[in-house]
């Protein structure tokens, strides 16, 4: 069940198919039973495929799918994940809604489980999934063997800790390895060299988290999200709700999330912006900020003066390491002063700390002027 912002009361039903031997129809038969007002079908089959399963779809559960919405999604996914963002591009999801893998069978009252979700955000705003599962122990019939997971709950049921478990093993015959061939010559050097997104999301900026390996792969993640909803133009809540998912896959503490996200955009704008002259590349990251004003407010608040800190921190960074874009320092904290994303006594605060002349510099007639609205201020009251 993923929490998408509460505009109707509608109960949706995902189903998403990853094999080809699950009993699909006769299983959504359980859930239609349960009240649900909408019941999606994402399947991976062809489209030959996919018409035989509409059919097969209103011949068989025609009764049940009285009064109700039936639609299948005609997308090519292979994963959960794929049947998520499916569901997402197209816009059906306005509330909360209950997935399920097409090869699970349960007569569990889901009414119970939607209740348990909602009594959960009440009172944990930053959650966005409840997971149901069962403990069964090794070898019973209940169990997958193909997809092994071990989860760490503490006493309220809340996650700690998640790993996939271990993929089969197959024994390899060591005959075939045994004999080494020398292919190089000594006049040729392969660099240890990977292939991706890191290119995209600028190395340099990579090193700033040193080995910590779960917040750069989070980092990349939340710069992907953000690139591609603002060339799609995609909703923020949409987005929120991405790097929700990725926060709590590398858990990455709350305080931190603002510092990755603004470094993303200002590392987006540079990359964006390059082919646009001063003036143009200066309204661009204004406009992106604003754009993205939703998000930083979500991860960015006046009361947890850390995040705010964070946040700073971020900037600073990226404009030590950029002296050609100083002169854009200044707009970036304005800007997020107008969007209400940043206080004048945390920027105040935060330049009488700046050991960097240079940024400082960039930054004192913004923070003169601050000072004098909030001496203009302290003196109304």
């Amino acid at each position: 069940m993923v929490k998408k912002e509460d505009r109707d009361q509608d109960k949706i039903a995902v189903y998403y198919s990853p094999s080809d031997n699950c009993t699909i129809l006769r299983n959504i038969s359980y859930a239609l039973k349960f009240g649900f007002n909408v019941v999606y079908i994402l399947s991976s089959k062809s489209k030959a495929e996919k018409d035989l399963l509409r059919k097969q779809f209103v011949k068989d559960l025609g009764e049940q799918l009285e009064g109700k919405k039936q639609i299948v999604l005609n997308e090519k996914i292979h994963t959960a994940a794929d049947a998520f963002k499916a569901m997402d591009r197209e816009f059906v999801l306005s509330t909360d809604f209950i997935y399920f893998e097409g090869d699970i069978l349960t007569n569990t009252d889901l009414n119970v489980l939607m209740e348990k979700h909602k009594s959960v955000l009440r009172k944990d705003k930053d959650a966005i999934l409840t997971i149901a599962t069962i403990s069964c122990v090794p070898g019973h019939p209940n169990r997958t063997s193909e997809n092994e997971q071990f989860l760490i709950v503490d006493e309220t049921k809340k996650l700690c800790g998640y790993t996939q478990g271990y993929q089969r093993k197959y024994k390899v015959n060591s005959a075939a390895d045994s004999d080494h061939v020398k292919l190089l010559p000594k006049t040729i050097r392969v660099e240890n060299f990977t292939s991706g997104s890191e290119s995209e999301t600028d190395s340099e900026y990579l090193e700033d988290y040193g080995d910590n390996k779960d917040e750069k792969a989070f980092y990349k993640e939340v710069f992907d999200s953000l690139k591609r909803g603002y060339e799609e133009k995609v909703q923020s809540r949409n987005l929120i709700l991405e790097i929700n998912s990725s926060r709590f896959a590398y858990n990455i503490d709350t305080d931190r999330l603002g510092h990755h996200v603004i470094k993303a955009i200002l590392v987006l704008h540079s990359k964006l912006a390059e082919s646009k002259d001063p003036r143009g590349q200066k309204e661009e990251l204004m406009k992106m900020i604003k754009y993205f004003s939703e998000i930083l407010g979500r991860y960015i608040v006046e009361e947890k003066m850390s995040t705010q800190k964070n946040c700073l921190e971020a900037i600073e960074e990226f404009f030590s390491t950029r002296v050609e874009s100083l002169g854009y320092l200044k707009h970036t904290l304005l800007t997020l002063y107008d969007v209400d994303v940043l206080t004048s006594e945390a920027i105040i605060e935060w330049n009488s700390n700046l050991e960097n002349e240079e940024v400082s510099k960039s930054v004192s007639a913004l923070v003169t002027w601050l000072q004098k609205e909030t001496e203009s201020e302290e003196e109304e009251e």
